[in-house]
């Protein structure tokens, strides 16, 4: 394994790379355990970062976060 592959893998997951660079890649992967196995908890991390839940937002969450922003263009007028 080495960083060149490693650094790649994430986007060979997620369809990113040419297809010459996804043929090097699954290349290197046919002939290195350690990056397959990273590739396998890549996907694990993915498939479980998908299958969580989004947490409720309040109704009134962006108008509290704007109410503390404040008018636009007000920052400007500070400096």
């Amino acid at each position: 394994m080495t960083d060149r592959w490693t650094d790649s893998l994430s986007d060979y997951l997620d369809g990113e790379l040419t297809a010459a660079e996804g043929r090097a890649i699954e290349q290197h992967l046919d002939a290195c355990e350690e990056c397959r196995l990273l590739l396998a908890q890549l996907r694990r991390v993915r498939n479980e970062a998908r299958a969580l839940a989004d947490p409720p937002v309040p109704d009134d969450l962006w108008a509290g976060i704007a109410s503390r922003i404040g008018p636009a263009g007000s920052a400007s007028s500070r400096i």
